[in-house]
């Protein structure tokens, strides 16, 4: 069974030297671990042989369009299953790998009922409200989730309405009705960094969670 440990990336990430903080704590001894950008404002640097560019936009608000464009790569390079997380997420990959996830198309935190609707305000960065009548649960992207090939290959062909990709995913695979859903315990070997940090306060803290924690 064959796991692709996939980050969420961008060029600004890539060129604030994000990628090497990861590197060099939770997926120091990880094979599979890829950084996955949007075209951005490209560098001239080449990316290293962990590193790949989408054909998407880079910005947040187009973080579906490049989930859905990492499971087609993940796809495509025959993958079973995919662990996608953020720059900034801490993960113990070892202890993942044993979360259970492989008896589920969808497996991350989340702390409401599945297949469940609720009504739910999802305000945008810009303050913006969107009410959902009958939205229905989603793992967290920021502490990461699994998703199947099976589940994968349905949600590409989907077309992103909302600019949160973790919350789509869950609309797209909960609405379908036949995916076999489960919950992460958080304790057990994910975190997410707490909000406001800058980009070198994020780098220091994997660097202080791999000390605390190890991988």
């Amino acid at each position: 069974m064959s796991v692709l440990f996939a980050v969420k990336s961008c060029c600004q990430d890539w060129m604030g030297h994000s990628h090497q903080a990861i590197r060099e704590t939770w997926g120091k001894n990880l094979i599979n671990l890829v950084f996955f950008m949007g075209n951005g404002s490209r560098s001239t640097a080449m990316p290293e042989r962990d590193e790949k560019f989408l054909n998407v936009p880079d910005g947040y608000d187009d973080l579906p369009f490049k989930t859905r464009e990492i499971l087609r790569w993940s796809i495509e390079h025959l993958y079973d299953y995919v662990f996608l997380c953020d720059v900034d997420s801490f993960v113990i990959p070892s202890k993942l790998l044993k979360s259970g996830f492989e008896k589920y198309d969808y497996f991350g935190i989340n702390g409401r009922t599945w297949g469940q609707p609720f009504i739910y305000n999802a305000v945008d960065r810009h303050g913006q409200d969107h009410v959902m009548a009958n939205c229905l649960a989603w793992c967290s992207g920021g502490y990461g989730y699994f998703v199947s090939r099976r589940a994968a290959q349905y949600i590409v062909t989907q077309e992103p309405n909302i600019w949160a990709e973790d919350l789509w995913v869950g609309q797209v695979l909960g609405r379908k009705g036949d995916f076999k859903m489960g919950n992460m315990t958080r304790e057990v070997s994910t975190w997410h960094a707490p909000r406001g940090l800058s980009p070198q306060g994020v780098q220091k803290w994997l660097k202080d969670m791999y000390e605390a924690h190890g991988s």
